[in-house]
């Protein structure tokens, strides 16, 4: 009874598991028919597209997507498009990609650049100049070789958190428009001498971070920023000054790490810190290096300080 028992279960266990798969590659497939064959009616598409070396004279009069847009072309040229309700997918399918311009694009749900470390890529630029929000988030990773510099000129708004990292040639990362973000993270590029965020204004995710670690980058300008959970800023072997002119609160922490060449820290309006794990402001600089963090007054804080010194100083000091 045992025996046949066990195998009743057995046989509902391996059911179920043919009913997932099924499913799993009905929704594959779902996908790849709905991407190749898409409705499009007065330059709308209703549903996912993939612009392809075949159909690009088709994807130059597209104004709309209503769901996400793929690339394999080796460059793709969409003037016309103005929006898209899913995201960008560029992907390791996406390899062969050289060049992406979309000069009228505003607005599109998720921007996904990311590649398997043994794929080979082409992509070199990616000239988005109109985009200004986007719904969720940005994700850029493993883009080795050619891409250089990622710059979103007009982005104002990202819903989501922006994530940044493992990219070898990646140099500059400007974003100078954006004012809000979820939260951001930016770190292991090891080429990155640039990153301007002046725009800043706000991290809005609960317990999100802004976080800048393992770049070369000699100055970090925030000069805008005014609300952060967490700040952490490590392993930045160059980086001397950062100006956080209107920072006046960090609610959870600050982390300052192993940033050989950090002198000073600008932040003449902070108020508050918050505590994270014991300590509210914390050098962890190997040589135990005292950082000093120029303020009109010294902020109400809990937790531990940790080589740090406070300065008070007058704002008019501050040089950019």
């Amino acid at each position: 009874m045992r025996l046949g028992g066990g195998i009743r279960l057995l046989n509902k266990k391996l059911t179920f598991i043919l009913i997932l798969m099924v499913v799993f590659l009905n929704v594959i497939f779902g996908t790849v028919l709905a991407a190749k064959d898409a409705k499009i009616k007065n330059g709308v598409v209703y549903g996912n597209y993939v612009v392809t070396n075949e159909n690009i004279e088709e994807a130059k009069k597209i104004k709309r997507i209503k769901g996400y847009l793929g690339v394999e072309a080796n460059i793709v040229d969409m003037p016309n498009l103005e929006k898209i309700e899913g995201a960008l997918y560029i992907t390791s399918e996406s390899s062969k990609v050289e060049k992406i311009s979309m000069p009228e694009l505003k607005e599109i749900e998720r921007l996904l650049i990311s590649y398997d470390i043994n794929v080979p890529v082409n992509l070199e630029e990616l000239y988005l100049p109109n985009l200004e929000k986007i719904q969720d988030g940005i994700r850029i990773r493993h883009v080795f070789k050619t891409f250089q510099k990622f710059s979103l000129p007009n982005l104002k708004y990202v819903g989501g958190s922006i994530n940044i990292a493992n990219n070898q040639k990646l140099e500059c990362i400007d974003l100078n428009s954006l004012k809000e973000a979820g939260g951001i993270s930016i770190s292991r590029n090891d080429k990155v001498n640039y990153i301007k965020l002046n725009s800043l204004i706000k991290i809005t995710n609960q317990r999100a971070n802004l976080t800048i670690k393992n770049t070369n980058i000699k100055k970090l300008n925030l000069i805008n920023l005014k609300l952060a959970d967490h700040i952490g800023i490590a392993d930045n072997d160059f980086l001397k000054n950062v100006y956080l002119n209107k920072l006046q609160f960090a609610k959870s922490g600050f982390y300052i790490g192993r940033n050989k060449k950090l002198d000073k820290i600008y932040a003449p309006k902070l108020e508050t810190l918050g505590v994270l794990k014991g300590f509210s402001i914390k050098s962890g600089d190997v040589r135990k290096k005292t950082i000093v963090i120029k303020v009109n007054q010294i902020p109400d804080y809990k937790g531990k300080i940790e080589n740090i010194k406070f300065s008070i100083i007058k704002e008019e000091e501050i040089k950019k």
